[in-house]
């Protein structure tokens, strides 16, 4: 069932966090057990961070968008910076936009980094914040993108990542419906059915 959570007391899984999250109430929802959020008819970018930093740990997560036109920002933030609608204003806040642009703050830093993301496509971020390392990754349906050189990202190597932080941070989700319906559903390791969105992959958390 997609309503079984894998969890045990030596083997957690991250969530999304609506303790550290703004406009929660109205037209932002966290739902699916913390795993997903909608948005509805907004005209600021409500965002909501997850329960694990990223500090010390290797790992990869994965969104979908199950419902609506993609209108979101997925990446990191500052760990003390507080959640507003405007937080991806902030020139440190790094992430992917729905069009596959990497972007500071306001500022684009790669163009095409993925191609933009439709209905139904499933968005991939790995990390790595072991030892000196503050490295991240994105990819779409499966294939990883660019760095902002153009070349190929490969987390598995740890080369070429799509940024690199000099500061802690914490992983951020961000969107904005406009006039419509948004739902994004996270992965992180619990369901990849996306609350019952598509079939089960065969990968198993280790």
């Amino acid at each position: 069932s997609t309503d079984q959570m894998l969890d045990t007391p030596t083997s957690n899984f991250a969530t999304l966090n609506p303790n550290d999250s703004t406009g929660v109430a109205g037209n932002f929802t966290v739902l699916e057990g913390n795993l997903g959020f909608t948005v509805d008819n907004n005209s600021f970018y409500r965002n909501v961070s997850s329960t694990f930093f990223p500090e010390g740990l290797k790992g990869y997560y994965e969104y979908r968008v199950n419902v609506g036109t993609p209108n979101f920002f997925i990446g990191m933030y500052p760990d003390n910076l507080a959640p507003s609608s405007s937080s991806y204003t902030v020139s440190t806040t790094i992430y992917l936009r729905n069009s596959g642009a990497l972007s500071s703050g306001t500022t684009t830093l790669k163009s095409g980094m993925t191609p933009a993301f439709s209905t139904g496509d499933v968005g991939m971020v790995a990390f790595d914040f072991t030892g000196s390392n503050r490295y991240i990754w994105f990819g779409r349906n499966g294939t990883w993108g660019v760095d902002q050189s153009g070349n190929q990202q490969d987390p598995s190597t740890g080369t070429n990542p799509a940024f690199t932080f000099t500061s802690e941070q914490q992983l951020y989700f961000a969107s904005n419906s406009g006039s419509g319906t948004q739902t994004i559903v996270v992965n992180f390791g619990q369901d990849s059915t996306f609350a019952g969105a598509t079939t089960a992959g065969g990968n198993a958390d280790v």
